[in-house]
């Protein structure tokens, strides 16, 4: 029985694939909890300054207050995810 001895180059490149798509969506994962948790802070702020509101007006106009930081760091999360979304992408197509 002859033995042919497999070719390596394969799996390590494949390998090497899966490692950085692992990598990526990991990347991706943890940008995400970080967003939640500026969610979650946004929303305790808010909380924090409806208690202590002393009117409907004045609410109205503290919450109203609060938007402009809200779109920031709405726009700076989405340009965050798309840099790490585009980076994944080259770095998948460059091993493919």
């Amino acid at each position: 029985m002859v033995r042919r001895k497999l070719s390596t180059a394969r799996p390590r490149r494949s390998h090497a694939y899966l490692e950085r798509a692992v990598d990526g969506v990991t990347q991706v994962l943890l940008h995400e909890i970080d967003a939640l948790s500026g969610h979650w802070a946004e929303v305790r702020e808010r909380l924090a300054v409806a208690r202590q509101s002393r009117g409907i007006g004045d609410l109205v106009r503290t919450q109203v207050d609060l938007l402009p930081e809200t779109r920031a760091r709405l726009v700076l999360d989405q340009r965050e995810r798309r840099a790490l979304l585009h980076t994944w992408w080259t770095d998948l197509r460059k091993v493919a």
